[in-house]
């Protein structure tokens, strides 16, 4: 019966809300997968425009900083091949050694769907 308790818990801090620690980690984590192949149009719908964009031969690159209440900097860059997403990265101060990607959450979280 403990065990099933532990990864109960284990198991509601994973999926945890958007406002937790490892919530947003978990946010993070996901947009790496969900929003690869999404368009152009859908990422400056939900994230708004980026501070930086560039373009490398076949590529488009699309740069958001975010910067929290106790200075964590995080850089998140969506990679673009034909005007839809091939990469989301991180870099910066990500997070916490469990929580990587946490800072980079207030970016993308409007761009996952429930």
């Amino acid at each position: 019966m403990k065990h099933t308790s532990i990864i109960f818990i284990i198991i509601a801090l994973l999926s945890g809300c958007a406002s937790t620690t490892v919530g947003r980690a978990y946010l993070a984590d996901r947009a790496k997968e969900e929003l690869v192949g999404k368009s152009k149009h859908y990422i400056l719908r939900c994230a708004g425009a980026p501070i930086q964009k560039e373009t490398f031969e076949d590529m488009e690159f699309l740069t958001y900083y975010s910067t929290d209440y106790v200075k964590r900097d995080c850089t998140v860059t969506f990679a673009l091949r034909d005007g839809k997403v091939e990469k989301v990265s991180y870099s910066g101060d990500t997070g916490g050694l469990l929580v990587k990607g946490q800072h980079c959450a207030y970016i993308i979280e409007d761009c996952l769907e429930d």
